[in-house]
Protein backbone atom coordinates (compact mmCIF):
# COMPACT_ATOMS: atom_id res chain seq x y z
CA UNK A 1 0.00 0.00 0.00
CA UNK A 2 1.28 2.89 -0.84
CA UNK A 3 0.86 5.85 1.45
CA UNK A 4 1.88 9.16 -0.94
CA UNK A 5 -1.22 10.64 -2.85
CA UNK A 6 -0.94 13.40 -5.38
CA UNK A 7 -2.42 16.17 -4.53
CA UNK A 8 -3.57 18.65 -7.34
CA UNK A 9 -1.72 21.98 -6.68
CA UNK A 10 -4.39 24.74 -6.82
CA UNK A 11 -3.78 26.92 -10.33
CA UNK A 12 -3.25 30.11 -9.00
CA UNK A 13 -5.38 33.42 -9.91
CA UNK A 14 -3.65 36.53 -10.89
CA UNK A 15 -5.47 39.41 -11.41
CA UNK A 16 -4.81 41.66 -14.10
CA UNK A 17 -6.25 45.18 -14.60
CA UNK A 18 -8.05 45.39 -18.52
CA UNK A 19 -5.84 48.07 -20.03
CA UNK A 20 -8.32 50.28 -22.30
CA UNK A 21 -7.04 51.54 -25.51
CA UNK A 22 -9.56 52.53 -28.46
CA UNK A 23 -10.50 54.89 -30.68
CA UNK A 24 -14.34 55.62 -30.53
CA UNK A 25 -15.14 57.31 -34.28
CA UNK A 26 -18.25 58.17 -36.15
CA UNK A 27 -19.02 59.64 -39.52
CA UNK A 28 -20.08 58.52 -43.30
CA UNK A 29 -19.07 55.82 -44.79
CA UNK A 30 -18.77 54.48 -48.68
CA UNK A 31 -21.98 52.69 -48.71
CA UNK A 32 -24.78 54.85 -50.06
CA UNK A 33 -27.65 55.10 -48.11
CA UNK A 34 -26.12 55.84 -44.21
CA UNK A 35 -25.31 58.86 -43.15
CA UNK A 36 -23.47 58.33 -40.14
CA UNK A 37 -21.87 55.10 -38.77
CA UNK A 38 -19.71 54.35 -35.72
CA UNK A 39 -16.77 52.10 -35.26
CA UNK A 40 -15.10 51.49 -31.79
CA UNK A 41 -10.92 50.42 -32.91
CA UNK A 42 -9.18 48.66 -30.48
CA UNK A 43 -5.57 49.94 -30.44
CA UNK A 44 -2.82 47.41 -29.83
CA UNK A 45 0.66 48.24 -28.15
CA UNK A 46 1.63 47.90 -31.69
CA UNK A 47 -0.87 51.01 -32.85
CA UNK A 48 -0.32 53.12 -29.75
CA UNK A 49 3.58 52.91 -31.12
CA UNK A 50 3.00 53.62 -34.50
CA UNK A 51 0.71 56.93 -33.16
CA UNK A 52 3.40 58.59 -31.09
CA UNK A 53 2.24 61.30 -29.23
CA UNK A 54 -1.36 61.38 -27.26
CA UNK A 55 -2.03 64.62 -29.18
CA UNK A 56 -5.18 64.04 -31.24
CA UNK A 57 -3.46 65.52 -34.58
CA UNK A 58 -1.71 61.76 -33.85
CA UNK A 59 -4.76 59.80 -33.64
CA UNK A 60 -6.72 61.81 -36.37
CA UNK A 61 -3.57 61.34 -38.26
CA UNK A 62 -3.29 57.25 -37.83
CA UNK A 63 -6.90 57.48 -38.48
CA UNK A 64 -6.42 58.27 -42.04
CA UNK A 65 -4.63 55.86 -42.86
CA UNK A 66 -6.21 53.21 -40.58
CA UNK A 67 -10.33 53.85 -41.26
CA UNK A 68 -10.42 52.92 -44.58
CA UNK A 69 -14.29 51.73 -44.20
CA UNK A 70 -15.11 55.48 -43.69
CA UNK A 71 -15.27 58.22 -46.38
CA UNK A 72 -14.96 60.77 -43.71
CA UNK A 73 -14.81 61.11 -39.86
CA UNK A 74 -17.18 63.53 -38.27
CA UNK A 75 -15.07 63.12 -34.96
CA UNK A 76 -13.36 61.03 -32.65
CA UNK A 77 -12.13 59.95 -29.13
CA UNK A 78 -9.77 58.33 -27.36
CA UNK A 79 -9.09 56.27 -24.58
CA UNK A 80 -5.96 54.84 -23.27
CA UNK A 81 -5.72 54.01 -19.63
CA UNK A 82 -6.52 57.34 -17.98
CA UNK A 83 -5.85 59.26 -20.22
CA UNK A 84 -8.94 60.56 -22.64
CA UNK A 85 -9.06 62.87 -25.26
CA UNK A 86 -12.62 64.28 -25.50
CA UNK A 87 -15.14 64.55 -28.32
CA UNK A 88 -14.56 67.69 -30.41
CA UNK A 89 -18.67 68.17 -29.88
CA UNK A 90 -20.43 67.18 -27.08
CA UNK A 91 -23.00 65.76 -29.42
CA UNK A 92 -21.03 63.35 -30.89
CA UNK A 93 -20.94 61.03 -27.84
CA UNK A 94 -24.31 60.55 -27.94
CA UNK A 95 -24.71 60.09 -31.91
CA UNK A 96 -22.11 57.77 -31.39
CA UNK A 97 -24.10 55.40 -28.87
CA UNK A 98 -27.11 55.70 -30.79
CA UNK A 99 -25.22 54.55 -33.74
CA UNK A 100 -23.83 51.75 -32.05
CA UNK A 101 -27.07 50.47 -29.80
CA UNK A 102 -29.38 50.89 -33.12
CA UNK A 103 -30.96 54.19 -31.13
Amino acid sequence: MNKTQRVPMPTPVVSRMKHVACVQVIGSIWEPGFTCCAYQYQLSTDDLGDIGEFTRDAFESWLDSHAGDFQSIADFCVQVGNEEIPWNDEDSECTFNDCMNGG
